[in-house]
């Protein structure tokens, strides 16, 4: 009797949908996208390298705003779907966009959109410091 209990209640578990792990914010998608560019530009371009206090702050600022919503870094992976490309490939084009570039462009196209990143002090130009 219990055998047969156990062998229904595994036979309705086993059926029972699996919940999938939620996407992470978009603003998480943006930053970890940030600042994976500036560590790309920092080490494809000679006359760029990373500025890791900034590439830190910029971290810690996006840690701070998942425990604003009340989620620890310990906990990311166990509450939140790994991003997919596609989750990139939205903020991608804003980068692209307003440097008219296209992926296939010429590395010093893009080095040279870092420089002004960097001029500007936009998020990804504060990760980035002329190289030495």
């Amino acid at each position: 009797m219990i055998r047969a209990a156990a062998l229904t209640l595994a036979a309705a578990l086993s059926a029972a949908p699996v919940l999938a792990k939620p996407p992470y914010p978009d603003f998480w998608v943006q930053a970890t996208f940030q600042m994976n560019l500036a560590r790309t530009l920092g080490s494809s371009c000679a006359s760029l390298e990373v500025h890791h206090p900034g590439v830190e702050r910029h971290r810690m600022a996006a840690f701070a705003a998942m425990s604003d919503r009340g989620h620890h870094v310990r906990r990311f992976s166990q509450l939140f779907a790994p991003i997919t490309p596609e989750r990139y490939a939205r903020v991608q084009p804003v980068f692209l966009d307003k440097y008219a570039l296209e992926p296939e462009s010429d590395v010093a196209l893009f080095c040279a959109a870092g420089e002004e990143e960097r001029f500007a002090r936009t998020a990804i130009g504060l990760m980035l410091r002329k190289a030495e």
